[in-house]
């Protein structure tokens, strides 16, 4: 018994001391690829799913418009964090000398954007496909149940260690991590990213959302075009043509 709790303890302990250390160090940054620089082109855009889903995955309805100077932002299976992902795209957008930015979200990859409109400004231009940029947005339903479940899941994570980083939860896009979720899950409760909101163009809601509160989307985004679709929440897997139709009007009127 002795032996199997003090491989236990060594096992939290070394997993914490990591965490804390991909903490500091901007480490839990979602991973960056597919990108094809073109120097004559400043302009780059980024592309960021929701939860437990991959970005080259979760876009791929956008496939006609995605061309060069394109990045997925890709999860990985140690963890996430909006504010460390935001801190590694306005790096690149200053290493590459861009002058406009194209970034776009689905659900809690909206955090992600409220980072970087709040550091880069005008240089953003945002598209938001079922946004959820703070727990305010939530349907009061999921608040309850975010509001506990949330600290018990990290407590869970950090009790079972490096076995939290293990891909065991099939979805779209791949298997994902306990640990990835559970943060995703903490983002979209506890983080609290700026709210500035006017450097987004465009955003589209689902009328059958059961899990965001569209009339708080509708006062959160109030300088952006919404556009209304009849499907779930970042159903985009069975409903891709009208994610794609929506999204291309959004491009073409809302842009500055």
């Amino acid at each position: 018994m002795w032996i199997f709790l003090g491989i236990w303890l060594v096992n939290v302990v070394t997993f914490v001391a990591w965490r804390i250390c991909l903490a500091l160090t901007n480490g839990l940054a979602a991973d960056f690829c597919g990108l094809n620089y073109d120097s004559g082109n400043k302009t780059l855009s980024y592309f960021i799913a929701g939860n437990l889903n991959q970005a080259d995955t979760a876009f791929k309805f956008m496939e006609p418009e995605i061309k060069e100077n394109c990045v997925f932002v890709q999860f990985s299976l140690k963890g996430w964090s909006a504010k460390a992902t935001a801190k590694k795209i306005a790096h690149d957008l200053r290493w590459y000398h861009c002058r406009h930015a194209r970034i776009f979200t689905i659900s809690l990859g909206d955090h992600v954007a409220r980072y970087l409109e709040k550091e880069l400004g005008r240089i953003v231009e945002v598209y938001a496909v079922n946004p959820c940029p703070n727990r305010e947005t939530l349907q009061k339903t999921w608040r309850k149940i975010l509001c506990w479940a949330a600290p018990l899941a990290e407590i869970a994570m950090h009790g079972l260690g490096w076995l939290s980083i293990l891909p065991i939860i099939p979805s779209f896009g791949g298997k994902y991590s306990l640990a990835l979720l559970i943060d995703q899950y903490w983002c979209i409760y506890y983080d609290h990213p700026p709210l500035g909101t006017s450097h987004t163009c465009g955003v589209i809601c689902s009328t059958n959302d059961t899990f965001l509160d569209n009339s708080a989307l509708e006062k959160t985004y109030l300088d952006a075009k919404i556009q209304y679709i009849d499907t779930g929440h970042s159903d985009i897997v069975n409903n891709s043509a009208l994610y794609y139709r929506a999204i291309c009007k959004l491009i073409r009127t809302a842009a500055p």
